[in-house]
């Protein structure tokens, strides 16, 4: 099934390219190129109404001297500032858009560079996750003392779960650490070295035996804990949309109930580096990961993973240091 959803981390590049008509013979003028494109920084998520200075640098004509810049916000009809440093406030309604920056010169070629960003928010209420539901007989908060994040929790037969992917920051990675509520969004990732020590006191790491308990819940009589679980992927996963977008892609042979209010989501996994900073993030909308307790050997720990075309949940293994995944934390009920 082809896609048609916008996917979260598509850049769009826009090449602009001017010509100049000189004299009264009509023909047009081969003008030199400005060196180099314009290079500024800009967020690929943020939250509504934050204002940020956007500086442009980077275009020298062929003497060395520095070219002029302007700015065209995608959302604006008309407007276009020429100037190096640009004042932007973020909408407030949450939409992708994009800014381009246009170097250019007299005698020169234009040249432009496009960035795009996602405006997004973790506000229960009024945020980019929709199609979500707190019911007060099934469900409670719970505070992390640690930083004051609350999570939502739920019972699943003897066991009460986070409905929320763990998002502590004091371990793991978030997809772009420049925006905080990202990571309230689709929680942090996290080595299974990691993950082993970050639920909060009382709460502990999903083992392999909470997974089949809660797959026995959804229906599956022999839920074998180092096997798939077979055709209850959909009890687990949330028909949620961010930003408006569907999540997980409509597949006929998945059926989404969300029947243990578990709220599964497709915020794929991470190829950690774990001697720098390349960390490799895929499978977003495409992919839920969850680390287990339950280590392999040495080197590899169990996780359990559910893929948006497969009604089964299947089991994978990975590396502890160099393959991150999400978290959700457990405990028994007393």
């Amino acid at each position: 099934m082809k896609k048609s959803r916008i996917h979260l981390f598509s850049i769009l590049t826009i090449a602009a390219l001017v010509s100049v008509s000189c004299g009264d013979d009509d023909t047009t003028e081969t003008l030199p190129y400005l060196t180099g494109s314009p290079k500024f920084e800009f967020p690929a998520f943020s939250k509504p109404d934050i204002v940020l200075d956007i500086t442009a640098s980077g275009v020298t004509d062929d003497d060395g001297n520095e070219a002029e810049y302007f700015w065209y916000p995608s959302y604006a009809t008309s407007e276009k500032d020429t100037i190096k440093t640009y004042t932007l406030r973020m909408p407030n309604d949450f939409t992708t858009f994009s800014i381009t920056c246009t170097a250019f010169k007299e005698g020169y070629y234009s040249t432009s560079t496009t960035k795009t960003v996602t405006i997004v928010s973790e506000d229960r209420e009024n945020g980019s996750l929709t199609g979500r539901d707190f019911d007060i007989e099934k469900d409670f908060v719970f505070t992390d003392s640690r930083d004051g994040r609350e999570y939502w929790c739920t019972r699943v037969g003897d066991t009460e779960w986070f409905r929320d992917n763990l998002a502590y920051a004091g371990s793991g990675i978030s997809v772009y650490d420049d925006c905080s509520d990202l990571a309230g969004i689709f929680g942090m990732y996290y080595s299974w070295n990691e993950a082993m020590e970050a639920c909060p006191e009382g709460w502990r790491l999903a083992s392999l035996d909470d997974w089949a308990k809660a797959a026995k819940v959804a229906g599956v009589e022999d839920a074998d804990k180092l096997a798939s679980f077979d055709s209850v992927a959909g009890a687990f996963m949330g028909d949620i949309q961010f930003n408006k977008e569907a999540m997980w892609e409509y597949w006929p042979n998945v059926k989404i109930t969300n029947k243990l209010r578990l709220d599964v989501t497709p915020c794929g996994y991470v190829l950690l580096d774990t001697e720098g900073d390349n960390n490799k993030f895929q499978g977003m909308l495409e992919y839920a990961s969850f680390w287990t307790s339950d280590s392999k050997d040495n080197d590899l720990a169990y996780y359990r993973y559910f893929y948006e075309d497969k009604a089964d949940i299947m089991l994978g293994s990975g590396s502890k240091e160099s393959f991150g995944a999400s978290v959700r934390c457990v405990r028994d009920v007393k």
